[in-house]
């Protein structure tokens, strides 16, 4: 049996498209279950899982035959922000075995902006966390991610690409010190809670930076992380005083606007002090909406900058490629024996299609007065309610038979 279905993975990144190119793609951590829940809604769609961290925005999906992976998530952003217009060559799209390597390779921080970085891992761990708790995760999904854990896993513990691979806070970090006068000690102001914060936290702790002030939207979250680094707590709304406090400031929130702005700056006075301020600004969407040069006591470092700087400093870590690559292969290997498997199994047909046709003959009768919008939201409801309910029988079935 020729399988009807597919695994794909389409996304931008930046080697694909700048960072205008990618902010208004952005998905922020608080509209994942609800993008997962939207792309699982597209009819062709039967697994997803959505990679979205700084640098890329990826969605790993199982699919039936019949559209491109592009046209699919066209179809989500068109339901995500109608606004938006996708740009087809900034995108990239990789099926089958193409799309598990690639997987693979990101988790293993083969394709990340500072090569070998470790921060990836954990990104990849949440997104999977998150496509479970939406129920979108399905038997390709599961077997994929938890196979690229293990790459990763492996990447870092056998090869040189773990020792000593920095993060992408860790790199700000490195960046600011060549910044500043040698031993000086600046206040720090941390904006978001967050992991690249609480990395880049830990670090400036240990170079003796401080005092350190933390805040967040959520005021409880960032007393939460100054009890552990060392330091106080407080509300966005305190942002204009904190700021004239710092030499330094360090931002990473999943703020959908930007948290520091022009307009920000000038009501503080920020202006009419001495002192120099250095921002780095690691978020995406960017946290300020201005660059270096606007204020002339300002400077400001993004995402490009920190790329630029650890250009030269990958040597180490590029040495390993080989030994990476050689676990890469194995890993996917084993993978796509386990695949081809499955594809032989008829996962999403048979009774897929019996359940399918069933669908359609109780919901035609009950719909066909409705507006076209009723319509389309009873159909995608229906559909994943059937898909749910096949799904939840199909995986009894395999653990009964497992067990017997």
């Amino acid at each position: 049996m020729t399988p009807r279905w597919y695994l794909a993975v389409c996304g931008i990144n930046y080697k694909t498209g700048s960072i205008e190119d990618r902010e208004p793609l952005q998905i922020t951590r608080e509209k994942i279950p609800g993008s997962l829940a939207t792309f699982a809604g597209i009819a062709e769609v039967r697994e997803i899982a959505i990679l979205s961290t700084c640098n890329r925005v990826e969605f790993y999906f199982v699919a039936l035959k019949g559209r491109t992976p592009f046209d699919i998530v066209q179809e989500f952003y068109s339901r995500f922000d109608a606004g938006l217009c996708l740009q087809k060559e900034k995108f990239y799209s990789h099926s089958g075995q193409a799309a598990a390597e690639h997987l693979l390779r990101v988790t293993s921080g083969m394709e990340s902006m500072i090569f070998g970085e470790s921060q990836i891992l954990g990104q990849t761990k949440e997104t999977y966390s998150a496509a479970c708790a939406a129920r979108t995760a399905g038997k390709i999904i599961h077997r994929l991610y938890h196979q690229a854990f293990r790459a990763g896993k492996s990447v870092r513990a056998d090869t040189e690409m773990g020792r000593g691979a920095c993060s992408m806070a860790g790199a700000a970090v490195e960046l600011l010190k060549t910044k500043l006068e040698e031993n000086s000690r600046p206040a720090v102001l941390f904006i978001g809670v967050n992991q690249m914060i609480s990395l880049a936290a830990s670090s400036l702790s240990k170079a003796e930076f401080g005092p350190f002030y933390f805040a967040n939207r959520t005021l409880d979250r960032a007393r939460a992380l100054a009890e552990k680094h060392g330091g106080t707590g407080h509300g966005l709304e305190e942002l204009g005083p904190l700021m004239d406090l710092v030499e330094v400031i360090i931002t990473s929130t999943g703020a959908g606007q930007p948290v520091i702005t022009e307009n920000l700056i000038l009501e503080s006075g920020l202006l009419s002090r001495e002192r120099h301020l250095t921002i780095i600004d690691l978020a995406m969407p960017r946290d300020i909406n201005f660059e270096s040069g606007r204020f002339e006591e300002i400077e400001v470092y993004h995402q490009e900058h920190i790329r630029r700087f650890v250009e030269d400093r990958q040597s180490r870590r590029r040495e390993a490629t080989a030994e990476a690559e050689e676990i890469i292969r194995r890993k996917l290997e084993e993978f796509m024996y386990w695949f081809n498997q499955v594809r032989g199994e008829g996962l999403y047909e048979s009774t897929s299609e019996t359940i399918e046709s069933f669908r359609k003959e109780e919901f035609e009768s009950v719909t066909e007065k409705l507006s076209e919008e009723d319509r389309r939201r009873i159909d995608q409801a229906s559909r994943r309610l059937v898909d749910r309910l096949y799904h939840y029988f199909k995986q009894n079935q395999i653990a009964s038979n497992k067990g017997e």
